[in-house]
């Protein structure tokens, strides 16, 4: 039997659905994409936890410790496991997550390297009908709604009109051939692998023969047909939801894609100009002008750059307005640098960028930095729990109180120390894995898992994670779980500035409620299972702020407990976690982003001297020694 099995998927090819139905099966555990940090916040199996512990630990990224860190978290996974069998869903564009610079002289990326090493089945996902993996795609984006849910027959790309910009679906068609072939290349010869396309799974409410073959056999375990409650419907007419079909379709057929549009699709006209039995009408022949040709193209990009800049230039009032022309812009070409130096005295000299940076590109810029240069920072200092507290503690800043052990031997005497309830939690660990809030001694409920169990129990189970360091709090929250849950309260600080703030609760389940700065709730696009918000006080902010501008950096996550009016620092990290990925409010936050950088860098030539965090960086170096 397989221990675990690997779905290499580009996107949407049907793989949540393929977990959901694979995962009947009772010796099936679904690991979900754990090398996507967008969904990091719910996933219990996700790989960045175990990145930042080593990168806490040693700091140290080249192509070596790439390798031993994956390797580490793939023998964490198959530990996990016990006598059942895994899937991991590894999305081709997350591949690359652990190389740098990207596919070097076309190797093999780490990540799928450590499978392979392995020897996991491998079962590549793709679609034949690239068109309607675009417009799935296209259609997700607009809507937010990334996977279909349990009960909800429509495909996710039903209903609803796409304007499809001909230029960027060729590029899309392009890349994906591209990454098809190196895929390929780095699977060549690779004995444990297999091919399944998403025009193979329906529509039907169970798995087909073939399919669950395949994974009876890559599992080395015979799977029932997996039985759903609903059924899978394909895009049948995904042409009749681009509202631009005519203009699609010429650009499909003048690059050679003409069989992502056949004969078949509704009310398609024939390639040879004439009219089919039914009456439909004819594409015109090659060399009639409804077809744009490359040069057509270039040309109206090129006079289309020139308008764009005439407008600049004449000064534009709106930002909106600015920055729409901004966006197209950018995806006709960007400006060289003369044209800039030309302009510089014209409005467009101050807006030609405004509105085009990016928070998630920043983010993931500003970690390859530091993957790069090893040396310690004190962002990263901070993002130690214990370090974070004693952070918190020189701002002045209210904190639960805490105690630190050493090993899980010593937990029952802290415990005694700090009193009941109190919440136990390892230093290592991040999405509240391995939490215990221990009521009494025969009382203790795992935060993740909800389980319940004896002090005894959760001390068993506490050193069977691994952890050595662990952390004791007073419990701060209702006794019982049917009361008024705690709040968490995430606030994406930039050096001084708010972006947005993340009210979360974890019981009954996960839900968030996202904030403005101004008290506002607003919607980020993401999609998360959304709750009324309670709110926070404006003490809360302040003092989110004021860590912000006690550290030279210019994002932080600033984490707070929020329990009956009163707030308490509970962690600080650099890095957003899921909030990186905010399709609303990426290009704002960017901004934000920006902007602190600006401001950090003119306090940093002023002199500043971030006097707590370096005294407290001084008395770590000192205890290490």
């Amino acid at each position: 039997m397989s221990k675990i099995v690997v779905l290499f998927a580009h996107s949407r090819t049907g793989t949540h659905m393929l977990r959901s139905i694979l995962s009947q099966e009772t010796w099936i555990r679904n690991h979900d994409e754990p090398f996507n940090p967008a969904i990091e916040h719910w996933n219990k199996h996700s790989f960045f936890p175990h990145l930042r512990q080593h990168l806490a630990g040693t700091g140290a990224m080249n192509v070596v410790a790439a390798k031993q860190v994956v390797d580490a978290y793939f023998d964490h996974l198959e530990h996990s496991l016990g006598a059942s069998s895994g899937l991991v869903d590894l999305k081709v564009g997350q591949i690359g997550a652990m190389d740098w610079p990207p596919f070097l002289q076309g190797t093999v990326p780490v990540i799928l390297d450590r499978v392979m090493a392995r020897g996991w089945p491998i079962v590549l996902c793709r679609r034949r009908d690239q068109l309607a993996a675009y417009v799935s795609q296209k259609r997700a984006e607009q809507s937010g709604v990334w996977v279909r849910r349990e009960g909800k027959a429509a495909d996710d790309t039903e209903g609803a009109a796409l304007h499809i910009d001909p230029a960027q679906l060729l590029r899309f068609l392009a890349q994906q051939e591209r990454v098809t072939a190196d895929v390929d290349r780095w699977i060549s010869g690779y004995p444990s692998t297999a091919l399944i396309h998403y025009e193979d799974f329906g529509p039907f409410p169970f798995l087909p023969d073939p399919v669950r073959e395949i994974f009876s056999a890559a599992f080395a375990r015979p799977l029932r047909r997996g039985v759903k409650t609903d059924t899978v419907k394909l895009i049948a007419d995904h042409h009749a939801l681009i509202v631009n079909a005519d203009e699609v379709r010429n650009a499909l057929l003048q690059q050679g894609y003409a069989q992502f549009w056949p004969e078949t699709a509704p009310d398609l006209p024939r390639v040879d100009g004439t009219a089919d039995d039914a009456g439909r009408g004819a594409i015109p022949a090659a060399g009639s002008a409804t077809i744009v040709t490359a040069a057509q193209a270039k040309d109206r990009a090129a006079t289309l750059k020139a308008d764009i800049a005439a407008t600049l230039k004449t000064g534009v009032t709106y930002k909106a307005e600015r920055h729409a022309l901004a966006d197209v812009a950018v995806q006709v070409g960007h400006f060289d640098d003369s044209f800039v130096h030309r302009a510089k005295n014209a409005p467009f000299a101050q807006y030609h960028l405004e509105g085009v940076a990016s928070f998630a590109r920043l983010m993931f810029q500003a970690r390859r930095r530091d993957y790069l240069d090893d040396r310690p920072k004190y962002r990263w200092l901070i993002d130690d729990k214990l370090i974070g507290l004693r952070f918190a503690e020189s701002l002045g800043i209210p904190v639960v109180p805490y105690l630190f052990c050493d090993a899980v031997a010593d937990v029952p005497a802290t415990l005694a120390r700090m009193g009941y309830p109190a919440v136990v939690k390892p230093l290592g660990d991040a999405n509240a894995a391995n939490v215990f809030m221990i009521f009494e001694p025969g009382r203790v409920v795992e935060h993740q898992t909800r389980q319940t169990m004896n002090e005894t129990a959760a001390l068993a189970r506490m050193a069977q994670t691994g952890q050595s360091k662990w952390l004791v709090q007073r419990y701060i929250g209702p006794l019982e779980f049917g009361e008024q849950p705690v709040t968490e309260i995430k606030s994406y600080m930039f050096y001084g500035e708010v972006g947005v703030i993340n009210e979360v609760t974890t019981y009954p389940e996960i839900a968030l409620c996202e904030w403005s700065p101004d008290g506002r709730e607003i919607d980020s696009g993401r999609p998360i299972n959304r709750m009324k918000g309670r709110g926070f006080t404006p003490e809360l902010v302040a003092d989110g702020v004021r860590m912000s501008l006690a550290l030279p950096a210019p994002f932080l996550r600033v984490d707070f407990l929020f329990w009956q009016g009163q707030h308490y620092f509970n962690e600080v990290s650099p890095q957003p976690g899921s909030a990186a990925e905010q399709p609303n409010f990426d290009r704002a936050l960017g901004d934000l982003y920006l902007a602190a950088e600006a401001r950090l860098l003119d306090d940093l030539f002023e002199g500043k001297p971030f006097p707590e965090i370096r005294a407290l960086a001084k008395a770590v170096a000192g205890e290490m020694t």
